[in-house]
C-alpha cells in the first residue's frame, strides 16, 4: 500500500522550486524544512524515501550556495548519504529480481 504523504513530496519540491525561482527565500526555507521533517517521520525507508531526501538536500545545497556564504556544508554530507542509500537499495532490488 502506498503512503499518501509520498504523493505530496514532488508537489512540495515544485513549490519550493517556485519560491526559489521567485526569490522568496523565507518561503523556500519553510517549505524545504517542512518537507524534510515530514519525510524523516516516515517509517518506510525505501529507495523513494532516500531519493526524496537526496532531492531535498540538493535543493538546500543550491539555495545555500546562492544565498548564503559557506554557512553549512553538512547537508552535502546528508545528500551524499541519501544518494548512497538509494543506490544500495536499487542494487539490492535488481539483484533479487
Amino acid at each position: 500500500m502506498t503512503n499518501p504523504k509520498r504523493k505530496t513530496q514532488p508537489n512540495q519540491l515544485s513549490i519550493a522550486q517556485f519560491y526559489l525561482d521567485e526569490n522568496m527565500a523565507h518561503r523556500f526555507k519553510q517549505t524545504i524544512d517542512s518537507s524534510t521533517e515530514t519525510i524523516r517521520k516516515q517509517r518506510i525507508q525505501d529507495a523513494t524515501y532516500f531519493q526524496t531526501l537526496f532531492e531535498l538536500e540538493q535543493k538546500k545545497a543550491h539555495f545555500d550556495s546562492a544565498y548564503n556564504n559557506y554557512s553549512d556544508d553538512a547537508n552535502l554530507i546528508r545528500a551524499n548519504q541519501s544518494l548512497d542509500a538509494y543506490f544500495t537499495i536499487k542494487k539490492l532490488e535488481l539483484s533479487v529480481s
